[in-house]
């Protein structure tokens, strides 16, 4: 487990239960706090009113509300800017004891519907973490357990999820070309192609594919 990620995870899951239940996902850029700091020494003093004397490894940038799709469809549509070094996600979610499992319609439409009117059905919180490097991590919170003490962590808590996040952050390869081969036409293409990709690369904030033009997120220490 990475030291730094977990303080990471621990502060967005705190601060994320501190606004109770019923939230949408909320998705968070974590930066290193070294980098921000160079570029605006005077968050130093914001640290410091907050009673933060050494401020944490990573700080994590709070991005725009999610579009109303699929989550899965959301996270495929996010490339994020070189400064970002990972990201975490918060998301609710009804979930069954394993007992009954086998009884859930996993293939029907009407699957969600069978879950939130099970009256075994347990609402929890997870907030999962990543950093580019593959180091990841997972907290839980259940509705009916609801305080501190009771979160559970664990990089094996929701293994989809950590791993839809690192893809995230699956880098662009140009497929190699010899351009003294292509015609000026495919030259004109080609450049077009890397100039579209690198519009992609900004501050600490995400892009969606529909969206490109711009970062979006606003930071908070917590």
């Amino acid at each position: 487990m990475n030291p730094f990620l977990h303080t990471a995870l621990v502060d967005i899951e705190s601060h994320v239960a501190s606004a109770g239940w019923d939230q949408p996902a909320r998705l968070y850029a974590l930066v290193e706090t070294a980098v921000l700091l160079r570029e605006e020494p005077s968050l130093m003093a914001e640290f410091k009113s907050l009673g933060i004397d050494r401020p944490p490894a990573f700080t994590p940038v709070e991005q725009e509300d999610l579009p109303d799709i699929p989550l899965d469809e959301v996270l495929a549509q996010i490339t994020w800017g070189e400064q970002v070094t990972g990201c975490a996600i918060a998301v609710e979610r009804l979930v069954l004891p394993a007992e009954v499992e086998v009884e859930v319609p996993h293939d029907s439409p009407e699957m969600p519907a069978y879950v939130a009117a099970h009256p075994l059905r347990e609402e929890i919180r997870l907030v999962a973490v990543v950093l580019r490097n593959g180091n990841r991590d997972c907290a839980l919170r259940m509705r009916s357990n609801d305080s501190d003490e009771q979160v559970l962590f664990g990089q094996d808590l929701a293994p989809g999820l950590l791993e839809a996040l690192l893809e995230t952050f699956t880098e662009y390869e140009y497929e190699e070309v010899d351009e003294a081969d292509l015609t000026d036409e495919e030259r004109v293409l080609l450049a077009e192609e890397r100039a579209a990709q690198a519009d992609h690369e900004h501050g600490p904030g995400c892009n969606h594919d529909d969206d490109k033009g711009d970062g979006h997120g606003h930071g908070h220490g917590h």
